[in-house]
């Protein structure tokens, strides 16, 4: 279906009058807005653009309005508020609405829409594993080929900036002396275009700089030319005003396209969920975390120290300036040495050198590259990543809602690593998680609310309900197939049992022994390797990581490749973990061929909150149901617990939400109570046959120091 559309700029008052009556008019119901932005900083930069539009009900029409900050300050706040009002009984579409709408709130429209919703989450669920969740690709791929020639408009001016960028650095970086570790081939003698053009590459990707004195002429540079080569107000009105419409057009051709598909999915249920933590959400982005800022410039001294000393052990090493990035030229260089061919100086590579070579200046050069890796992305990805996202003392993330397959949230905190990096000597070089501290005043703690092994107890939970339990799994969180001290049989979905489950002692009936939770992973660590605890076996601790990385890698849907990444083991071990895996939980084969007959009959596997996976096989969609369902529960709860906060007029503040752990500011004139109050709301699941808890913790200094409670 082609829509027309008409574009309109508004200027003045008269403009504003002729739109209300076209909107008095045509009554629309669907609307879209968008923004363009000085930055992506979420807290710190605002729009000078506001671009909104609407579709007009039974016609293949619509109508885009534009106004420019730049033009009229007073104008353009006239003109929100305008749109505000009367557009507000209409559902309010953007794409990646969570950023707009903290665009807007910058410059004083904290509540612009509440009736919100967002075209990505029509992506994910109306299309099978999307290649991207872009809307360029999916106008690009499904309404019209031309959909991004606009944006090629701006990609040129865009290439102009970035020509005037390099020409000026290139200038003022020909005074300062080339560092080797930036050089493209380790030949170079000068700056080059090339090389200014990687720099600015580098400083987009948040890749790593650290050099003081370079960066300090690049900081500058920037600064002076007021040229920013992504978000652009210095970009013509003739060239970034269509682009601009478009990106709303496009919007609400999308929403066309796909709303008749996510109904014909039956996947209305999933998609209201989705939109009511919409605002959760983004309020949890505005909140973000106090900043340890101190720790982190000293941590980031370390680093930098530790680099340096492994690229000097890499020169020494090699003769020549080769950085840990330079694949080509490290393989040339290793192949010379070697007494085999190297394929390639990937990680998985080196680490067999680092293990198995006979050479010993092999085994030193991959030992060293590995390590220099590690520090280097560490210093990029979570020391300068987040140095560089500080704002008034605190970091702010963005949480993708519609990111992945199953369901789950994702944001860059989610990849943040629980361990210390260490020097040789197993110094503390950074520990991620002190990175966030205690706001203090009237938010003197941090409180976090973690679920236990929820995805297990899901797959557990599954096992009952298709007919087939593993005794195994339901063992380590219930009574199964147990007896009170009475004789009673121990009845899963009786709440009075469940209460009762820690209180008393539970008879297994096969042999009337104390029931005792099943502790999984040390299970499967016997299961696999025939070792217990109270063993003292010198390789315990391995042989467990391998045990309990192997339970989530299966649960995952992984075989042998994902157990031999999960437990770093080698292939022959995984199939021994795997075959643990099997025996310990011999039931699940009845769960995977549920899975496989439902697919086969509906056409779709179906998480047990409605969530639908069209166009999937089998084994991915034993993964999907396992992850889909605990991730959908996370988002109720995510709803659930921010309507409460709100109802009861309490005033500490949700956090964010990190894996399976939720996390919150604690106001001082909350009761502390609030936090089992939390707790107990996370926890409720009606009529489930395996309970699901959560663990609270709190701090009062740093995330790295929170304590149970």
């Amino acid at each position: 279906m082609s829509i027309k559309w008409t574009r309109k700029i508004l200027t003045n008052p008269n403009d504003l009058m002729e739109t209300m009556l076209l909107i008095n008019k045509h009554k629309p119901k669907i609307s879209a807005f968008d923004t363009e932005t000085t930055g992506l900083h979420i807290i710190k930069d605002t729009p000078f653009l506001f671009i909104i539009g609407y579709l007009v009900p039974n016609k293949n029409t619509g109508y885009v309005f534009l106004v420019d900050i730049r033009k009229d300050e007073e104008f353009f706040h006239n003109t929100v508020r305008f749109f505000k009002e009367t557009l507000k009984e209409t559902k309010v579409f953007a794409h990646n609405i969570k950023y707009d709408l903290h665009m807007m709130h910058n410059i004083g429209y904290p509540e612009l829409f509440s009736n919100v919703s967002d075209t990505s989450i029509y992506m994910r669920l109306g299309l099978d594993d999307p290649v991207s969740l872009a809307l360029k690709w999916f106008a690009r791929t499904y309404i019209s080929k031309d959909a991004n020639l606009e944006e090629k408009e701006v990609a040129l001016y865009k290439k102009y900036i970035r020509q005037q960028q390099t020409k000026a650095l290139l200038e003022k970086l020909s005074e300062v002396e080339l560092p080797d570790e930036i050089k493209l081939t380790g030949r170079e003698t000068r700056w080059t275009k090339g090389i200014v053009d990687r720099l600015l590459s580098d400083i987009e990707s948040g890749e790593l700089i650290i050099f003081e004195e370079v960066e300090k002429i690049v900081n500058e540079v920037l600064e002076d030319n007021s040229l920013d080569p992504n978000y652009y107000p210095n970009i013509p009105d003739d060239i970034l005003y269509p682009y601009a419409f478009k990106d709303v057009e496009l919007t609400l051709e999308t929403f066309v396209i796909l709303d008749p598909i996510v109904k014909s999915r039956g996947q209305l249920k999933t998609l209201e969920l989705e939109e009511k933590i919409i605002l959760p959400l983004y309020e949890m982005e505005r909140v973000g975390f106090a900043f340890n800022k101190e720790y982190m410039l000293e941590s980031k001294k370390k680093v930098y120290n530790e680099i340096m000393k492994y690229r000097t052990k890499l020169y020494d090493l090699l003769g020549e300036r080769v950085t840990a990035g330079q694949h080509k030229r490290l393989k040339e260089i290793l192949n010379e040495w070697s007494e085999e061919t190297i394929e390639s100086v990937d990680k998985k590579s080196l680490e067999r050198l680092s293990m198995s070579t006979k050479q010993k200046e092999l085994k030193e050069v991959a030992q060293v590259i590995i390590k220099l890796r590690t520090l280097e992305k560490w210093y990029s990805t979570y020391i300068l990543n987040w140095l560089n996202k500080e704002y008034n003392g605190r970091v702010y993330t963005q949480i993708k809602q519609a990111g992945t397959v199953t369901g789950r949230v994702s944001s860059d905190f989610q990849q943040f690593p629980q361990k210390t990096l260490k020097d040789s000597e197993d110094n503390e070089l950074f520990s991620p998680r002190k990175m966030v501290k205690v706001t203090g005043g009237d938010y003197p703690a941090i409180f976090y609310i973690d679920f236990n092994q929820i995805e297990l107890r899901f797959q557990a939970i599954y096992t009952i309900l298709i007919g087939h339990p593993d005794i195994n799994l339901c063992r380590a969180y219930i009574p199964f197939l147990s007896h009170d001290k009475d004789g009673n049989q121990y009845e899963p979905t009786n709440l009075e049992h469940q209460k009762r489950i820690h209180t008393e002692d539970w008879f297994l009936n096969e042999n009337n022994e104390k029931w005792v939770p099943v502790h999984l992973h040390r299970l499967m660590t016997y299961m696999a390797f025939h070792v217990k605890e109270e063993d003292n076996h010198p390789d315990w601790k391995t042989l467990y990581r391998q045990g309990k990385s192997t339970n989530f890698a299966s649960n995952y849907g992984g075989g042998i490749r994902g157990i031999m990444s999960a437990a770093e083991c080698d292939e022959e071990t995984a199939k021994i973990l795997l075959n643990a895996y099997n025996k310990a939980f011999s039931s699940l084969i009845h769960y995977k061929r549920y899975v496989s007959n439902f697919i086969n009959t509906k056409g779709y596997a179906e998480g047990l909150f409605g969530r639908r996976y069209y166009n999937t096989g089998a084994h991915q969609a034993q993964n999907y149901l396992i992850q889909g369902s605990a991730a959908d529960f996370l988002k109720y709860k995510i709803h659930k617990v921010s309507q409460y906060i709100k109802e009861k007029g309490y005033k500490s503040r949700f956090q964010m939400n990190i894996h399976d752990e939720m996390s919150f500011e604690l106001h001082k004139d909350d009761p502390i109570s609030i936090i089992t109050e939390i707790r107990d709301i996370m926890s409720e699941l009606t009529n489930t046959p395996v309970p699901i808890t959560a663990e609270p913790d709190i701090t009062y200094t740093t995330w790295d120091e929170k304590e149970a409670l």
